[in-house]
């Protein structure tokens, strides 16, 4: 048996005895081995490392009390969403988007996606993210931090990620964010961000579907929303890099066609 493993939980703050953090929830199809190249292991050098998630993805980051509420206010609202997601999901993968009905519970599935981020984060985590503990450690806080967003997109093609705490810049356009954290397991991709106000937001985060207003409405109501969310690629384990193959044949031929000009 595995000796009991010790830390700062994420979300309270106290030193105890952690529990492994499904990321997403177990029953979101999350319950099988996983080897996945990280981009932190990419820029490292090491870009045939594959890190192995026994359990699936995930982080020994919650105590058991954390773990257990906010797995009971927001995790079976996540599954349904889930779960809806993949009703349509080979429909979406061959178009680029495409608006549809869901019937879920909008704050209970933000919650859950932000649970997630806070669960990735380093031991430090709390001292960062006290308003938005705050905000989660009650299910029915409607004072998400104005600093958050949360954005969604379908999963079309690629590999998944399971990424946190980079920065992201776009050099040619001086937009940047904060990359919080970045999950993709079908049907999904998951992308969290603190935006920063020297900087323009990323303008690759306009082609995702920006789900930050689901705090909105009242813990565990129901609403029926027509939610227009994009697919995209994720060949790379690069947070916000969504090219497709075909959009990486034409950066190469035009690489090519400037260095013979040059």
């Amino acid at each position: 048996m595995a000796s009991p493993r010790y830390g700062i939980c994420r979300l309270c703050g106290n030193y105890d005895k952690l529990t492994f953090e499904h990321i997403p929830p177990k029953k979101a199809f999350n319950n099988k081995q996983i080897l996945l190249r990280t981009f932190e292991k990419l820029i490292a050098e090491k870009s045939k490392y594959r890190e192995p998630f026994y359990k699936g993805l995930g982080r020994y980051s919650l105590c058991e009390r954390c773990n257990n509420l906010t797995g009971t206010w927001y995790g079976s609202a996540f599954v349904n969403f889930i779960e809806q997601g993949l009703v349509y999901y080979e429909s979406v993968k061959s178009n680029k988007i495409l608006t549809l009905p869901y019937y879920i519970r909008p704050l209970n599935v933000l919650k859950q996606i932000l649970m997630m981020m806070l669960a990735m984060q380093p031991p430090n985590a709390p001292t960062y993210h006290r308003e938005l503990r705050r905000y989660l450690l009650s299910r029915t806080n409607l004072q998400l931090p104005s600093e958050y967003k949360i954005y969604l997109y379908y999963f079309a093609a690629g590999q998944l990620r399971f990424e946190s705490g980079t920065a992201k810049l776009d050099v040619n356009n001086g937009g940047g964010s904060l990359v919080l954290a970045e999950v993709t397991i079908p049907p999904f991709g998951y992308f969290v961000t603190s935006t920063n106000n020297k900087l323009k937001p990323n303008p690759v985060l306009k082609q995702l579907c920006d789900i930050t207003w689901f705090n909105q409405y009242q813990y565990n109501v129901w609403t029926r929303l027509h939610l227009r969310i994009p697919s995209k690629e994720t060949h790379f384990p690069t947070p916000l890099d969504y090219r497709t193959f075909e959009d990486m044949r034409e950066e190469s031929e035009k690489e090519k066609i400037n260095n013979e000009q040059t």
